[in-house]
């Protein structure tokens, strides 16, 4: 079962293929997921623990993902998937615009 998000990671967007509700989601909770292990990677197995998703269905969107060039696969299977320095830049382009600093 989908956690509910109160935002669509806009990342999750990819240019390639036709953005459905449901993918943005799943997206979403991955990015975060990866986002949450600040550099370190995780593979699907533990990004499956801890969003209760599939394996199948994060492998999926994991791959479209790499495609976009958001996120790498690094090591030896099982892979450690994280996200690229662009998408790092990305997201914390977003967040700067979306929750700026106090001065």
């Amino acid at each position: 079962m989908l956690e509910k998000v109160d935002y669509i990671d806009p990342l999750a967007r990819l240019s390639k293929i036709r953005n459905m509700k449901r993918g943005l989601i799943v997206r979403t909770v991955i990015l975060k997921c990866l986002r949450e292990a600040e550099g370190s990677g995780r593979t699907i197995k533990e990004i499956s623990d801890k969003t209760n998703l599939s394996y199948g269905v994060i492998l999926h969107h994991l791959r479209k993902l790499e495609q976009e060039k958001i996120v790498s696969r690094k090591g030896k299977k099982p892979y450690k998937w994280l996200l690229t320095g662009l998408g790092q830049r990305l997201i914390d382009k977003y967040l700067e615009v979306r929750f700026p600093a106090a001065p």
